[in-house]
């Protein structure tokens, strides 16, 4: 019976090993603010640093080169606007799906043949084991920035919440407690590359 255990830890072992290297060539989705907000360039690919600069300088509305925790907290409040779609003063997960989707529109299925389709393929036919769960974070991964916020765990993020998170967030990006963000604390915000 040991054996068995034995086996069958073995198999779950290997096969979450290997789950996370056809995850790994998906194409990464654009920087994200800090707020969570999708930031789409017209150039695709821009590098996370300078699509956070371009958000940067629009939130900067006294054009001082650093951002307060009003500017930060405007920026929150435009963006929460826009999340809560039917305007109920909350954010659900269907919500953010539906603006984020909107946003940045999944990738086109992969070509009839290419290499894509084939490792999508082999992922279909061998299925999510029972050991795989759901799918895993990779080592620089966040929290949704958003959902996060949803400290009473009611599955849906209201403004105060929202404002509390972005508070939360503020405080974290400030790594000289001046009170102010910089273009340079707000880039590190970026995940790391390996």
């Amino acid at each position: 019976m040991r054996l068995r255990w034995a086996g069958l830890g073995l198999v779950a072992l290997l096969a979450a090993c290997g789950g996370g290297r056809e995850a790994a060539r998906l194409p990464p989705g654009p920087p994200v603010s800090p707020l969570g907000e999708p930031l789409i360039s017209a150039t695709p690919g821009t590098a996370c640093d300078v699509a956070l600069a371009q958000w940067f300088d629009r939130v900067d509305g006294n054009r001082d080169g650093m951002l307060d925790m009003a500017e930060f907290s405007a920026a929150a409040a435009r963006w929460f606007a826009l999340m809560d779609a039917n305007g109920d003063g909350s954010v659900t997960p269907d919500e953010l799906t539906t603006l984020r989707l909107k946003l940045v529109p999944p990738p086109p299925p992969p070509k009839r043949g290419s290499e894509e389709e084939l490792a999508e393929r082999r992922r279909e036919r061998q299925g999510r084991g029972w050991f795989d769960g759901p799918a895993r974070r990779g080592p620089n991964e966040q929290p949704d920035p958003v959902m996060s916020a949803d400290v009473n765990l009611d599955n849906r993020v209201t403004l105060d919440e929202f404002q509390a998170q972005a508070a939360r967030t503020f405080a974290a990006l400030d790594r000289n407690r001046d009170g102010r963000l910089s273009k340079d604390e707000v880039a590190a915000s970026c995940p790391r590359r390996s």
